[in-house]
């Protein structure tokens, strides 16, 4: 089946992969983390 996703931007993927690496880092929680304990 085919998929397709919404459009990303280049910057803002960026942006949320150095903020999460930050929060990482700091053992914090990370922004769009999947909660597989929920069903998703």
């Amino acid at each position: 089946t085919g998929h397709s996703s919404a459009p990303t931007s280049p910057v803002a993927m960026t942006e949320l992969f150095v903020d999460n690496l930050k929060a990482f880092q700091d053992g914090e929680a990370l922004r769009g983390e999947v909660d597989f304990s929920r069903g998703y």
